[in-house]
């Protein structure tokens, strides 16, 4: 929560020394938050996912968190330009494309 505040804050601070330092401390704090609640999405996936399901289970994960921070950094890139976007959407539809599935998810059979 300090983090989003001091974040939130950042608009609202004089230019300078403070809002920089401002602005590493509730960058760090997220980071931090962010850096230690993966540990637990991992850790509730180990535990829900059967046992022969459970490379699946991690890999589904660690893919799900790639595809947010590609579509977050394409979404933050549109304002430098379109060519972000697009290089994500192309990674994702390759990755889609050749991701190894079960023999029963098959795209074509």
């Amino acid at each position: 929560m300090a983090g989003l505040l001091a974040t939130a804050a950042i608009p609202i601070v004089p230019p300078g020394g403070a809002r920089f330092g401002v602005s590493i401390a509730g960058l760090a704090c997220n980071g931090a938050a962010l850096g230690l609640s993966m540990q637990v999405y991992a850790l509730l996936a180990q535990y829900w996912a059967p046992a022969d399901v459970l490379g699946s289970a991690m890999a589904t994960l660690t893919f799900a968190r790639q595809i947010g921070g590609s579509l977050g950094i394409a979404l933050f890139g549109l304002r430098s330009g379109p060519a972000v976007f697009v290089a994500a959407a192309a990674v994702l539809l390759v990755a889609w494309i050749f991701a190894p599935r079960a023999a029963h998810d098959r795209l074509v059979r």
